[in-house]
């Protein structure tokens, strides 16, 4: 295969697997419902400066984010592919960025082909590239700020290094306003260690302050208004969403030092078989140390911060995948022109994989395990999709060892029925309990305009308001993440369940009263409720509606 085509088969590959399905399956909550509904309300009239959610402050995030979210929807209208262009274009641009790097680097257009071919082919990269979060978006602008520094770095005359210096500076305001310090300290923490070891950082003393004053110049404007606008923003933000997720006991998300680790196995599948190889490959190669062990710096030390912070979640290590690809692409783009039976060995690894999992769909659908089988007995194309899944990861490898070349493509195909098809192979449970979309959607003629609608889960909160395209549901017995908003709502939309019954015997006297709920069946909350007109209910989702009294 030419280089040239190479190029093509990204491009179209990005195309078919990240944007053409963004529409097709119904949103996860809570994250892809509340930031679908946070662009929503800023497009209909909220504050583009100040973030709201359901019409009340919200302050978890800075805002560059919602408004990449926001070209999306203004763009596609209010459709679940409009909320998800964003991230999946920012994963795009993202790959971009690592193949021109490597290009620029290295002058190797096939190194850049397979890097870039094993970022996209992550299942990580894949899963939140098309998940609507902001995490994709913080990507895109740290994995610039990673390739512009290298290439200020590099810089030959002070020109160059002003200019260069002052554009790194632009992508960490960029990162700063997506997502705040996170990403500035994941920069810094690579950078300056890197420097150090390869003795330039007085380089980064000198020049450091452009790309500082450019990330200042680019923030500042936002951060003064949302302090006129807001003033309490500030104080909520870096107290609560940064030192409280980093260092305090009551932190969000709390996992053990080691919780990044077991998982990288899932999240770069394929390619962890051949990952010691491949990046060993990388960091022996005498002509461009420094380069890859940038990488290596980009990589490991953010990683290591990630872990010691209190607060976790896999998706916090999305934007370190920019330099592991690059570390594990590179190598195997040697590995291939040595034959390594490295190579063999990652396919034969994979077709037990495939076949393993394969068993244990069989074995979970049997119920021999776990309570009652995975899958219902009305699911029968939900099993076998599942099941084609597993068998495609064992059988695309064995084709490429029987044909005993170009078995990298084949590693790179394994993933794709388990991209294309894993929305369409989930089991009820799944589905009627994280995407509420597929419950809700059958009822929403029901709902008359004027109705006082209740949640009692926030997770749930974002999604109800997305199809009602309406930002004053109320809270019953639960506020979560929406805790600040409440209290400083100059509305009441917080209720307990005596209060909720009050207000409803009141409220039904002039309107419709609608409870969506995300709860088990033997949850007490449904004996303190009462009983309703209408019920409807499909896994752990309920609809509560309390006619008006004639």
């Amino acid at each position: 295969m030419r280089r040239i085509e190479n190029k093509w088969v990204l491009l179209i590959g990005f195309i078919a697997l990240y944007l053409l399905p963004l529409g097709m399956h119904p949103f996860w909550m809570p994250d892809e419902t509340r930031y679908a509904e946070i662009s929503r309300e800023m497009i209909s009239g909220s504050s583009w400066i100040v973030p709201h959610f359901m019409g009340m402050h919200y302050f978890e995030k800075p805002v560059l984010g919602y408004w990449m979210n926001n070209l999306g929807q203004l763009i596609f209208g209010h459709t679940n592919f409009a909320a998800r262009i964003a991230p999946a274009l920012s994963i795009g641009l993202t790959a971009l960025i690592l193949y021109l790097f490597v290009v620029k680097a290295l002058k190797n257009e096939g190194k850049a082909f397979y890097s870039t071919l094993v970022y996209l082919t992550c299942p990580l990269v894949f899963g939140v590239g098309t998940y609507n979060t902001l995490d994709s978006q913080l990507t895109l602008w740290m994995s610039a700020a990673f390739a512009s520094f290298y290439y200020a770095m590099s810089s030959q005359t002070r020109r160059q290094l002003l200019g260069r210096y002052a554009l790194f500076g632009l992508f960490c305001g960029a990162a700063f306003m997506t997502k705040g310090f996170v990403g500035l300290a994941m920069l810094v923490i690579a950078i300056i260690p890197f420097m150090t070891m390869i003795r330039r950082l007085p380089q980064v003393l000198i020049y450091g302050w452009i790309a500082m004053l450019a990330a200042i110049l680019i923030s500042l404007p936002w951060a003064i208004a949302v302090a006129i606008h807001a003033p309490d923003y500030w104080n909520f933000f870096f107290w609560n969403e940064n030192i409280r997720r980093f260092a305090a006991n009551n932190a969000q998300h709390i996992h053990p030092f080691w919780f990044y680790i077991p998982l990288l196995l899932p999240a770069t599948m394929p390619w962890c078989f051949l990952a010691p190889s491949a990046i060993k490959k990388s960091l022996g190669d005498p002509t461009h140390r420094s380069f890859f062990l940038y990488q290596a710096c980009c990589f490991v030390l953010p990683l290591i911060l990630l872990s010691i912070a209190k607060g976790k979640l896999l998706t916090y290590i999305l934007p370190l995948f920019m330099p592991l690809a690059i570390l594990i692409g590179c190598g195997l783009y040697e590995l291939i022109k040595s034959n390594s039976r490295v190579l063999r060995v990652t396919a034969w690894i994979n077709v037990g994989l495939g076949i393993l999992l394969g068993v244990a769909l069989l074995v979970a659908q049997s119920g021999w395990v776990g309570k009652g089988t995975l899958y219902h007995s009305a699911e029968t194309s939900g099993f076998v999709l599942g099941l084609a899944i597993f068998i495609w990861w064992a059988v695309v490898p064995l084709i490429g060892l029987k044909r005993g070349k170009n078995i990298a493509h084949y590693l790179a195909a394994v993933p794709l029925a388990l991209f294309f098809c894993i929305p369409f192979a989930l089991p009820s449970k799944v589905v009627n309990s994280k995407l509420p979309q597929v419950f809700y959607t059958q009822y929403l003629t029901m709902i008359k305009p004027n109705a006082w609608v209740v949640t009692n889960s926030v997770s749930l909160i974002g999604d109800i308001g997305w199809q009602l395209d309406r930002s004053d549901i109320d809270l019953l017995n639960s506020y979560g993440e929406l805790h600040y908003g409440v209290k400083h709502s100059a509305k009441k939309r917080y209720y307990t369940y005596a209060q909720f019954a009050d207000a409803l015997a009141i409220r039904r006297q002039h309107q419709q009263v609608v409870l969506a709920m995300h709860a088990n069946a033997n949850d007490e909350l449904f004996s303190k409720l009462p009983a309703p007109t209408l019920k409807f209910n499909d896994g752990r989702f309920y609809l509560y509606i309390y006619q008006q009294h004639p």
